[in-house]
């Protein structure tokens, strides 16, 4: 038995198979790839230079630079759960559709920014800017100003010659309203506006500015329960939620977290000098039992953190004590069980889990979906990787 989760990372695919013991290093070739519909691992960058999604990377235009550096940023995007590879397969469906507005959910450090950049990449806006607005670091009076942009003198503080907003600035190109829920009432009815195609204003100004613009936002909030509590208004969500994305959290796609894990240790081990090439079965088994509250992000910091302050070839277990022991949290608030001193064969786990909620919930799969907490596309994928078969399946 393979005591050792190895970390080299090929360009295009690899094996991962549901044993933690015996996850390997080595590439598969095009015939294996080929017979492995599920558990393969990619890179975003080649998921999405698949045939079927009809794109080749563009080196030329006006932002050329940016564009380049957003093909190089997707190699090292990492995904081996089908549901993430759905939603980058989807994220270039709607690049292409440039013209629908697209609300993208999912909690904090799911990676809601780097989807909004490839729907932009896939699209025919690719050469022009994609500027990004983080509604909540704005202040509220401000927040017109910078979406507009405003005149000489338009208010204290003004810049002499005033300033193009960010609306101006994204003419052409795609704009991201990060953290749209926090956007001011204000500033909500101007973006209702500039939706709907007509012209503005800078503050302070009578130069009429028209904004050809594709916008994308984004938010960790429930805008539907946003606008049942008065803070959103109704009409303008659902101009954006012409196409939505949701983006499930780690804890759902346990499938994306050991590839994620090794992706970010080569990482940081070139940028610190250091040399590690692997994880003991006890550390992967401690990224796999531990919630990931904080999501990617989360897990990003926490194998930066290892790397800065230990030095060793293996992540140990040892190493990573920082992180609390144990699975995550049922929403009742109790944990799901104590991991034994000997670990566990976490797969087995899963399976028995999916087995109790589709026993408890007759075979109705949604139900048992939300029993566990993850997405119905998630359960069926992991019944179909376990061999699982409901009872009118079986013929019972």
């Amino acid at each position: 038995m393979n005591e050792l989760v190895q970390t080299e990372f090929p360009e295009r695919c690899r094996t991962v198979t549901p044993d933690l013991a015996s996850v390997s290093s080595g590439v598969a070739s095009p015939s294996e790839s080929s017979q492995l519909p599920l558990g393969s691992t990619m890179t975003a960058k080649d998921l999405l230079m698949e045939p079927e999604n009809g794109r080749t990377p563009k080196r030329g235009g006006r932002n050329g630079a940016s564009v380049r550096e957003d093909w190089i940023a997707l190699e090292q995007v990492v995904v081996a759960s089908p549901s993430m590879m759905e939603v980058f397969k989807l994220a270039g469906t709607l690049g292409r559709a440039d013209k629908a507005t697209v609300l993208i959910t999912g909690e904090t450090g799911t990676g809601k920014e780097v989807i909004a950049r490839t729907i932009h990449l896939m699209s025919p806006r690719l050469d022009q800017p994609m500027v990004v607005v983080n509604c909540g670091a704005i202040p509220k009076e401000l927040m017109e100003a910078e979406l507009l942009g405003y005149a000489k003198g338009a208010f204290t503080g003004a810049a002499t010659g005033g300033n193009k907003g960010k609306v101006e600035l994204a003419h052409k190109g795609t704009l991201l309203l990060d953290e749209i829920a926090e956007l001011p009432h204000g500033a909500q009815t101007v973006l209702l506006r500039i939706l709907d195609g007509q012209p503005f204003y800078p503050v302070g100004s009578n130069r009429e500015v028209r904004a050809d613009v594709r916008v994308i936002a984004a938010t960790n909030r429930d805008l539907e329960a946003a606008v049942s509590e008065g803070s959103f208004r109704e009409d303008l969500f659902y101009r954006l939620n012409v196409a939505h994305m949701h983006l499930p959290p780690l804890r759902e796609r346990a499938d994306d977290i050991l590839p994620l894990a090794k992706s970010f240790l080569n990482e940081f081990n070139q940028l610190y000098g250091k040399a590690f090439r692997e994880f003991t079965q006890q550390g992967a088994a401690r990224l796999l039992s531990y919630p990931w509250k904080g999501n990617v992000r989360e897990m990003k910091n926490a194998i930066e953190r290892v790397v800065v302050y230990e030095e060793d070839s293996k992540v140990r277990a040892e190493h990573l004590t920082f992180l609390e022991a144990g699975p995550a949290e049922m929403t009742n608030g109790a944990s799901a069980f104590t991991l034994p001193r000997e670990g566990v064969d976490i797969e087995s786990v899963f399976r028995s889990l999916i087995v109790q909620a589709l026993d408890r919930t007759e075979d109705n799969q949604s139900q048992a979906a939300r029993l566990l907490g993850i997405s119905l596309p998630t359960l069926r994928y992991r019944m179909a990787k376990y061999g699982l078969k409901t009872k009118r399946e079986q013929g019972v």
